[in-house]
C-alpha cells in the first residue's frame, strides 16, 4: 500500500522527467539532422560550426539572467511555452524545407531562438523538480537527470557532426569493421 502511495505522489515528478527527457532528445535529434542539410548543402565545416555557436551561445550570453527570470516567472508555465515555442522553431524548419525556401541563415536565427528557449526553460525546470521531488528521493531522481543529460550531452553532439562531415567526405562510419577509429589522427576530428 505504501508502495502504491509513494508511485502516485511521484507520478507527476516521472511525468515532467518523461517529458522533459524526449523534449530533449527530439531537439537533439533535429539539432544532428540540422547538422548533416547544412553540411550537405554548402559543403562547408564552418556552417555546421555556426550552427553549434548558435546553439550554444544564447545560453553563455543570457544563463545568468534566465535564473533570475525564471524565480520571478511561474515554472510550469514557462516550461511549457519554453517547449511550445521550441516546437514552433522547428516546425517552421520543416515548412521552410518542405516549401524548398530553407537557407542556412535560417537555421542560425532559429537554432539561436530554440538555444535561447532552453536556456530560460533549464533553471525552470531544475526548480520544478527540486519541488516535486521528496527528500527521500533526491538521489534517485539524480540518477533519472544524469542520464537524461547524457542522451543529450554536447560531447555526443560533436561525435554526430564529425560522424556527419566523415561520411559526406567519403571516408565511410566512424565504425570500421567493428572497431572504432582512433581519432587522434582524423582530420575529421581536428587530430593531427
Amino acid at each position: 500500500m505504501k508502495n502504491k502511495k509513494r508511485r502516485k505522489e511521484l507520478f507527476p515528478l516521472y511525468l515532467l522527467w518523461g517529458t522533459q527527457t524526449f523534449s530533449a532528445l527530439g531537439s537533439a535529434m533535429t539539432s544532428y539532422a540540422l547538422v548533416i542539410w547544412s553540411y550537405a548543402q554548402t559543403g562547408q565545416a564552418l556552417s555546421t560550426a555556426l550552427l553549434m555557436v548558435c546553439s550554444y551561445a544564447p545560453y553563455v550570453l543570457m544563463s545568468v539572467f534566465a535564473g533570475a527570470l525564471s524565480d520571478r516567472w511561474d515554472k510550469r508555465r514557462t516550461m511549457i511555452v519554453c517547449d511550445l515555442l521550441a516546437v514552433f522553431s522547428t516546425g517552421l524548419i520543416g515548412l521552410l524545407l518542405a516549401a524548398g525556401q530553407l537557407q542556412i541563415w535560417h537555421l542560425y536565427l532559429l537554432n539561436a531562438f530554440s538555444g535561447l528557449m532552453g536556456t530560460v526553460q533549464q533553471p525552470a525546470s531544475e526548480v520544478a523538480v527540486t519541488l516535486l521531488t521528496p527528500r527521500d528521493f533526491y538521489q534517485k531522481i539524480s540518477a533519472l537527470r544524469s542520464f537524461s543529460g547524457s542522451l543529450n550531452s554536447p560531447a555526443g553532439h560533436d561525435r554526430r557532426g564529425k560522424a556527419a562531415v566523415a561520411e559526406k567526405r567519403g571516408r565511410g562510419s566512424y565504425l570500421s569493421a567493428g572497431k572504432p577509429r582512433n581519432f587522434a589522427h582524423d582530420p575529421v576530428s581536428g587530430g593531427h
